[in-house]
């Protein structure tokens, strides 16, 4: 995550973001000579140099929590208990570059070493790709600079309560209907913390993030009814 740095680990005993110094990364870096190489190959676009954070679980961690929208739910819970509080801080302190404001901040790159720790690997919608870390050079991404999250900068009673629904969604099955609702709001709600544009962002762009944020709260006020279900509205059912 090139775009974050912390000061401290976030998240909890299985599974937290942290600093690349931490001694749980250093330990696997050693392991895995790639990784380290890996996470020293960033810089920002004028080739200065800067270290990501990484996401990290435990071994014996729930293999629920090894699925994909769980890693995706968790990252979800941290960027909106953050950027709650961030815009809280804008308009009561203003300015709003020192604390993340926009979700991109909490980007997963899209390359990274695969598991057989020589190859990097790459899958998107848009792509699949391998290649070797000697050739890579990872970036921030344009138009958002490194922000470094401190501990007071997330709403810690919104990131505790999110989190303990997380452990219940992604422990182990379906998980209840309020839980499975909870964290497709988030999803959404992520797609709304995203800043509008680049330099050609204007009112339009504005207006999309809106709708999505009443979309994200309005997954979240209607419950699945069997007998009054519009077969076109995404939050009934699983």
């Amino acid at each position: 995550m090139p775009n974050l740095s912390v000061e401290e680990a976030v998240g909890t005993d299985d599974i937290a973001i942290v600093r690349a110094s931490d001694p749980r990364v250093i330990a696997k870096a050693e392991k895995e000579p790639n990784l380290a190489k890996f996470v020293r190959r960033f810089t920002d676009a004028f080739s200065e140099k800067l270290t990501p954070s990484v996401l990290i679980l435990r071994d014996g961690a729930p293999s629920g929590f090894r699925d994909v929208s769980a890693i995706a739910g968790f990252r979800d819970a941290i960027a909106f208990s953050t950027i709650v509080a961030g815009r809280a801080l804008h308009v009561t302190k203003g300015g709003g570059f020192g604390y993340p404001t926009w979700v991109e901040t909490f980007d997963f790159y899209t390359w990274m070493l695969g598991r057989d720790g020589e190859h990097l690997i790459a899958q998107t919608p848009a792509m699949m790709g391998t290649h070797t870390v000697e050739k890579f050079h990872g970036q921030t991404t344009p138009g958002l600079p490194q922000v470094n999250l401190l501990s007071h900068y997330i709403d810690g009673p919104i990131f505790d309560e999110v989190m303990r629904r997380w452990t219940l969604r992604f422990r182990g099955g379906e998980g209840s209907w309020e839980d499975r609702a909870l964290f497709r709001s988030l999803n959404m709600a992520h797609a709304a913390m995203m800043m509008p544009g680049g330099v050609e962002y204007g009112f339009y762009d504005v207006g999309r993030l809106l709708t999505l944020w009443i979309f994200a709260f309005e997954r979240r006020a209607r419950r699945h009814s069997s007998t009054n279900c519009p077969t076109n509205w995404m939050g009934c059912g699983s």
